[in-house]
């Protein structure tokens, strides 16, 4: 039996953390993006955007290189350098802080982020486990795989192209551009989910049916309805109809059948 569905307009919190590193505890937070939203609002319900003090440097694309003598940082690890300077966090929110303000915002809706099981969640488990081990967590990195499988890149500035979300991914690896742009991939891949045949629909929710699995509260609680169902053929069905006073035979498309007569096969007499 599948677990009962969340409310249509479910609200739910895009969430994106920009760290000094990809090391949880070693590495700390440095930006902190969300928005609230719902299926079916016009507009997001809040957002909230911190800068964030994380305690230490902040990698930048001009810093040495320490894997790569007489190279730059930015040479190598430029997916993970953002704009964010010692200079701008100053006299930003600690750590700490930055978290509380955003389990005040977020409490108590499910997060949604892209490969947050693997990295933001991470991050929030090692500031504040109790919280984090808490949400219903939607990922939308391995929603997309399945359900669409075969892209060449599954990064979000990728999926947004696929999707055509543009417009809300202005400016990539600042918290709260990718936080607009994962909530609008997330709700684009409900959609996808739902308008999708429903015979790979069911397929998909088989192979995720056990309630530990990642993907089982996507497919079975956020996702609505049963798929859409393949057209039914209509099948060629004769109809009497009358023609010059007598009955012909018509298809479906309404081409006359017309019956002819069959001569009979000449008789062969053995011999005695």
């Amino acid at each position: 039996m599948r677990a009962a569905a969340l409310d249509q307009n479910a609200v739910f919190v895009a969430f994106d953390f920009e760290t000094t590193g990809l090391s949880p505890g070693a590495d700390h937070i440095t930006q902190v993006g969300a928005v609230k939203l719902a299926r079916g609002a016009t507009k997001p319900l809040g957002r909230l955007m911190l800068l964030v003090n994380p305690g230490q440097h902040i990698p930048q694309a001009d810093d040495p290189d320490p894997r790569h003598p007489g190279e730059k940082l930015g040479e190598h690890a430029p997916g993970f350098i953002s704009d964010t300077s010692d200079t701008d966090v100053q006299y930003a929110s600690s750590e700490a802080d930055a978290v509380k303000q955003f389990k005040t915002f977020a409490s108590p809706y499910p997060l949604v982020g892209h490969n947050i099981i693997a990295f933001d969640m991470k991050f929030l488990d090692a500031v504040d486990p109790a919280y984090a081990r808490r949400p219903l967590v939607f990922d939308t990195l391995p929603i997309a795989r399945a359900i669409h499988p075969g892209l060449p890149s599954y990064k979000l500035v990728d999926l947004v192209r696929v999707y055509n979300l543009q417009g809300s991914h202005l400016a990539p690896h600042q918290a709260s551009s990718d936080t607009e742009a994962t909530g609008q991939l997330f709700l684009a891949l409900i959609d996808e989910a739902e308008r999708m045949p429903a015979e790979r629909l069911a397929a998909l929710r088989a192979a995720h049916a056990d309630r530990s699995d990642r993907l089982y509260a996507f497919l079975h609680q956020v996702v609505q309805g049963n798929g859409v169902e393949a057209p039914v053929a209509k099948a060629m069905v004769a109809k009497p109809v009358r023609s010059g006073g007598r009955r012909v035979a018509v298809a479906a498309k309404g081409h006359p059948i017309v019956a002819r007569p069959v001569k009979a096969a000449p008789s062969i007499e053995l011999a005695a």
